[in-house]
């Protein structure tokens, strides 16, 4: 229902519907409502119930405007990397109870670890350039963007040691292009509120990189 009401033609916000308010109270329900099911979700993954966590990471992680509303939550602003550790940790305890072990063979995963390795090669480099050899130093923005990099490696590796039954396969699918439609949605929004290339450098949502 949320996602139809999202996504609705513009005509049917400007009738009844938009002048009862429903759309604005989902709106401001919804980054509540989501930010208790990332609980939820982070509990679940840490026992070795991983399906719906990734599922869900997977769905709001191209949302950026709903994980910035998560920021006036208590530790809202770390939702996803809690979540990507949970799932971590959740993907480790499957492992003691499954015969492939923690790393499952596929082909794919010596080009996730020669990424891995090179985009931290590439922050050493930066710092004896720089002079500023601050590794762990979380002040330091080069940190975080090379955390944020370790996502998409990282979430590779869960799916791949998680998802392994056709229907999860189907419904991750399905996952990823009902967010996509979410995001082409609020870009196409967003565009629309500027009128030439200069002004839309001020938008700072969803898809704006």
């Amino acid at each position: 229902m949320i996602l139809l009401l999202l996504v609705c033609p513009q005509r049917l916000l400007d009738g009844k519907v938009n002048n009862m308010g429903i759309i604005s109270t989902i709106k401001n329900l919804a980054p509540f409502v989501l930010y208790v099911i990332s609980i939820i979700l982070v509990l679940r993954a840490l026992i070795g119930k991983t399906e719906w966590s990734l599922l869900y990471l997977v769905g709001i992680l191209p949302l950026r405007n709903v994980i910035d509303r998560f920021h006036s939550f208590p530790m809202g602003k770390d939702v996803v990397d809690i979540l990507v550790i949970a799932l971590l940790v959740g993907t480790f305890v499957r492992s003691l109870k499954s015969k492939d072990g923690f790393f499952v063979k596929s082909g794919i995963m010596p080009v996730v670890w020669i990424m891995i390795f090179y985009m931290f090669v590439s922050l050493l480099i930066g710092s004896d350039y720089l002079n500023s050899y601050s590794l762990f130093d979380i002040s330091d923005p080069r940190v975080p963007k090379l955390k944020n990099f370790y996502i998409l490696p990282m979430l590779f590796f869960v799916t791949i040691n998680n998802i392994r039954d056709r229907k999860w396969i189907w419904r991750l699918v399905l996952v990823m292009c009902l967010s996509m439609v979410l995001t082409d949605y609020y870009l196409v929004n967003q565009l629309t509120w500027f009128s030439s290339l200069v002004s839309r450098k001020k938008i700072d949502a969803t898809f704006v990189f």
